[in-house]
């Protein structure tokens, strides 16, 4: 019934869910938690809802949906866990060759009876909790039955839920596609996917705008990481910007870390060898294959005496002086 290990979220980004059934553990990755209550769990450990909502206060991470009661429903539980144990003995006795044939057809006709009424379980079960209510942050949603589709009733509360705990989304909340890595390698950045001019990364004029809040969020990582002496390969960035607070795309991250690559504003470690320029020979594989993004290491560049900033001012005088477009690189723009 609860099958939900992932959640895309409106396209952007794929969400691992950590799902607890009954105070028992189904998956376990994932930021966002499910905690789903039986009827008949509400009733053994005698939990109210209210005591529910006064605990969902202190956990944001974390939807709570509780089953309503089903009439009847107890009693078929009970019911089938008596059959099953009767079918269990009677099964190995026929094993053992020590059933008349009269036993066996009425054994056949149990078998029937418990899978007719395990489906009559499911059914209730699935009821109990479309009819049942979802709680989050001290608030108590009542369903009333109407959305038979469980996913679809956790996705509208999940795609609530994200924005708040990964407020850092809307930085990089951008439809993308792996094709459009390669088009900042591309001279001509009047061509570049639409994603870059709705992450801010390039400007009206095509220029790369390091000052764009997303630049500047991964700037600021690598020389946090740097300084407090941690790894700063590609996949140390992935894992750090998939985690709250911002649940980043790693597509999105690798097309930012080559936009600023492509810049001079930070250099590219692979193998040994350092890369600097985004028209050598390899550099576009560094982040096209995941593979290789992921055991490259990213540094600030310190090669230039020009900033980020100057650059983009020196691109854009030699644009309009000499009418002729550079490429956004250190080296071009200090010749």
């Amino acid at each position: 019934i609860f099958d939900i290990p992932k959640i895309n979220y409106k396209g952007l980004t794929v969400f691992d869910i950590k799902l607890t059934l009954d105070n028992e553990t189904r998956s376990q990755k994932g930021e966002v938690e499910l905690k789903v209550f039986s009827s008949i769990n509400l009733q053994l450990e005698e939990k109210t809802p209210e005591q529910i909502v006064n605990e969902s206060l202190d956990s944001p991470e974390i939807i709570y949906w509780l089953a309503d009661n089903v009439s009847g429903l107890n009693d078929k539980v009970e019911k089938l866990e008596r059959l099953r144990r009767v079918l269990d003995k009677k099964n190995q006795e026929n094993r053992n060759g020590n059933l008349s044939d009269e036993e066996k057809g009425i054994l056949l006709e149990k078998e029937k009876e418990k899978n007719n009424l395990e489906v009559d379980i499911t059914q209730d079960i699935k009821r109990s909790f479309i009819q049942g209510a979802i709680i989050y942050e001290g608030k108590e949603r009542k369903l009333d039955g109407r959305i038979q589709d469980i996913v679809a009733i956790f996705r509208d509360k999940a795609e609530e839920v994200i924005p708040k705990l990964y407020h850092q989304l809307s930085l990089a909340d951008v439809k993308s596609s792996e094709e459009d890595i390669l088009d900042i390698f591309e001279k001509n950045l009047g061509t570049a996917a639409h994603a870059y001019k709705n992450l801010k990364i390039l400007d009206e004029h095509n220029h790369v705008n390091v000052n764009a809040p997303v630049a500047q969020e991964v700037l600021k990582t690598i020389k946090s990481k740097i300084n407090f002496g941690q790894s700063t390969t590609g996949k140390d960035l992935i894992e750090h910007f998939s985690k709250r607070p911002y649940g980043w795309n790693n597509v999105v991250l690798r097309m930012v870390l080559a936009t600023l690559f492509r810049n001079g504003s930070v250099i590219a470690i692979y193998q040994q060898r350092n890369y600097q320029d985004y028209t050598e020979i390899g550099a576009k594989d560094i982040f096209r294959v995941v593979s290789t993004f992921k055991n490259t290491r990213f540094e600030e560049a310190g090669q230039s005496d020009l900033t980020p900033e100057q650059r983009n001012k020196c691109r854009s005088l030699v644009d309009e002086i000499f009418d002729e477009r550079v490429a956004d690189t250190p080296d071009s723009l200090s010749r």
